[in-house]
């Protein structure tokens, strides 16, 4: 069968039309799966329109997971499809199964099916673009101009705060952008200031630096100026490392105030910042990134996993022109430089507008599983943001964490603890972090919550709850 759309009485863009009358008849059954589609060229010619229209048309139905392309079969129409057309909200990942499964709260995760169904279309797009491999060529310094651009555009399409490109240095992963901010910046040995509660992977590198971690007290607002100024005065601080939007695990965001009198102190003791602003784009606090306050000592850094999905590493550091030469160095020390196949899949969803709208659609997504917790765990002491993607559940007496999660371990669900965040062992409350995203769509997050909140309720950190 050569397929054809059926566009009578259809209104609205070309390609529109197209896609709907593709996505109509998958869903009708007048395309079965492993049917194979019309090339482009074939379609434009027999509809009269453009190749580039016939193109954003299946890039359309490639995004709603219902069409595979770049195979040596062409275009056709999913195999899976039972799976890739699931209307339930956040449905579930391709390839992924709930079923025997626990329910796994621990990583961060983009929410959207459709993340990789996007990443194969930039990756065609990047095939097809008659530039793709003008930037595969070794670059020193912070890399290759146009990559350097998307990365100065993405800090403004998330904060607002658009670098000049010659500040901006591409990395591999937001991870990796703060490795090398930390090479710039310290020897070994040197103390590093951060929320007593931190990231995992902040917490793995800095031995490998063999920096020491002081920790600063926080709150529910965040980091307390008062004890990093007493931190700075007991000790010599090389730098503060801090998450100051949906800090990661307690979800706080500082207030304006907090950021002013925390540069006023690094100012004071000569402290340099790195402010890990991945979550920035989760907000819409209109709140002044650090940088703005003390632009000449302040690293800023960002990426996309943490907003838009996992698998695409690609990190941007916003560097004082003071800083550039050693940023450079350290970039080139540990890998020479960012990988120029993933950098250019995120400047084409950059500049496309792809970053910006799968942004959009996973806060939304977000916004509806924050709601489901607030509404099954409100009466828990839980933190949490209406797009944050993960929460802080403070346990109740007489739960302590280790019971907390032994107990969710034996009823399907996968939590972490306070341990993995905190710096020393002192700093480890008795609570968890949930990750908001992770869980495969919204009805296994209620049905986790449901367990939870029982369980929590009924005081009963010793007897399993089963489903």
């Amino acid at each position: 069968m050569t397929w054809e759309p059926n566009l009578e009485g259809a209104t609205g863009p070309i390609y529109e039309r197209i896609a709907n009358a593709m996505v109509a008849d998958i869903h009708n059954g007048t395309l079965q799966p492993g049917d194979r589609l019309p090339g482009h060229r074939e379609l434009a010619a027999k509809l009269g329109i453009t190749v580039s229209t016939v193109s954003r048309a299946f890039r359309e139905v490639i995004q709603q997971n219902l069409i595979d392309a770049g195979t040596r079969r062409g275009t056709h129409v999913r195999a899976d499809i039972g799976v890739a057309t699931s209307n339930k909200p956040g449905g579930l990942r391709e390839g992924a199964s709930d079923e025997g499964r626990p329910v796994d709260l621990r990583g961060h995760r983009a929410p959207l099916a459709t993340w990789a169904a996007a990443l194969r279309c930039a990756m065609s797009d990047c095939a097809q673009d008659e530039e793709f491999g003008a930037s595969l060529d070794y670059v020193y310094g912070g890399g290759h101009l146009r990559h350097r651009e998307a990365g100065a555009a993405w800090f403004g399409i998330t904060s607002g705060s658009a670098p000049e490109p010659d500040r901006v240095f591409i990395c591999n992963g937001a991870q990796h952008a703060l490795f090398c901010a930390l090479l710039a910046l310290c020897d070994h040995g040197d103390a590093v200031a951060t929320e007593r509660l931190t990231y995992t992977s902040f917490k793995a590198a800095t031995p490998l630096l063999g920096l020491r971690l002081a920790p600063i007290d926080i709150d529910e607002h965040g980091l307390l100026p008062d004890s990093f100024e007493a931190a700075c005065t007991a000790q010599r601080i090389k730098a503060l490392v801090c998450v100051p939007n949906l800090q990661n695990p307690t979800t706080a965001t500082l207030p304006e105030e907090r950021r002013h009198a925390i540069v006023e102190i690094a100012r004071r003791h000569n402290v340099s910042i790195i402010e890990d602003d991945v979550y920035r784009g989760l907000i819409d606090t209109k709140l002044p990134p650090l940088v703005s306050l003390a632009p000449e000592r302040v690293i800023r850094l960002t990426g996309l996993s943490k907003t838009l999905g996992p698998g695409l590493r690609i990190g941007y550091l916003d560097v004082p022109a003071s800083m550039t030469g050693k940023i450079a160095a350290a970039l080139h020390g540990t890998s020479w430089m960012a990988s120029s196949l993933p950098a250019d899949v995120a400047t084409k969803m950059i500049c496309n507008g792809t970053a910006g709208r799968i942004l959009h659609e996973n806060r939304a997504e977000l916004a509806q599983r924050n709601a489901i917790l607030g509404q099954i765990l409100g009466r828990q002491k839980i933190h949490t943001a209406p797009y944050a993607p993960h929460a802080w559940l403070e346990l109740p007496e007489p739960w302590t964490k280790d019971e907390f999660t032994r107990w969710s371990r034996g009823n399907g669900i996968l939590v972490l603890p306070s341990d993995a965040f905190a710096v020393g062992r002192e700093n480890a409350d008795h609570a968890v972090r949930l990750s908001v995203a992770a869980a495969v769509d919204q009805d296994a997050l209620a049905n986790a919550a449901r367990k939870i909140a029982n369980a929590l309720i009924d005081h009963t950190p010793f007897v399993e709850i089963m489903a």
